[in-house]
């Protein structure tokens, strides 16, 4: 090292002592720049991260799970709805099976189911139908935080209500009706997805 140290001149000696002199600030400057420039890339892909965690959680909250809150709760009425329109038709069989022929009284006999039916249709009027109502209100002002997939199903659900809307108030011939083909299986797609999307959410939100 001596060797090509003395072969050296005095200008390339000086000159080497400043690029040490030089490397002596600049290094240091480098690690320091290269410091910052990281810190910065880590901030900024934290800030995306929790953003995008706080969207997540403002689509359930806000409406996948009010969705889901509203389908159960028609699902509840509709199960006990079916459940004792079965009964009530085994129940009616039954009386008519025991009755004398001819069954003279079947009016007065039935006139407990037609209360059944008449109730039926009054909380579907006042209660579920509302909650339709609540749903499409809830896609309508929250449709920018459901997936494109949900999104595929709100002319469906406005469909849905409009037309009972038009059948409770008279403005709706039956025969019309019938041929719209109007049912909730037509829904069946929507209550699908909304059940897929809040587990695809709080799926993705704990696995980070």
């Amino acid at each position: 090292m001596e060797k090509y140290v003395s072969a050296l001149t005095p200008d390339q000696i000086s000159l080497l002592k400043d690029v040490v002199d030089l490397g002596k600030v600049t290094i240091p400057a480098i690690v320091t720049l290269s410091a910052a420039y990281l810190g910065f890339r880590f901030s900024t892909r934290l800030a995306r991260y929790n953003k995008s965690i706080e969207f997540k959680q403002k689509q359930i909250s806000e409406f996948y799970s009010p969705m889901i809150g509203c389908l159960k709760n028609i699902r509840s009425h509709s199960e006990l709805r079916l459940e004792l329109s079965n009964a009530a038709s085994e129940a009616w069989q039954e009386i008519c099976n025991a009755a004398p022929k001819p069954f003279l009284d079947h009016k007065n006999e039935f006139q407990p189911f037609e209360k059944l039916i008449e109730y039926d249709n009054i909380k579907f009027r006042e209660d579920l139908l509302p909650l339709y109502v609540k749903m499409q209100s809830i896609f309508t002002e929250n449709y920018w935080l459901a997936e494109e997939s949900t999104k595929a199903h709100y002319s469906e659900l406005c469909r849905y209500v409009e037309i009972w809307h038009r059948w409770l108030g008279d403005a709706l011939p039956r025969e019309v009706l019938l041929k719209a083909e109007h049912s909730e299986e037509r829904l069946f797609p929507l209550y699908a997805d909304l059940e897929k999307q809040m587990i695809n959410l709080r799926s993705s939100i704990a696995s980070r």
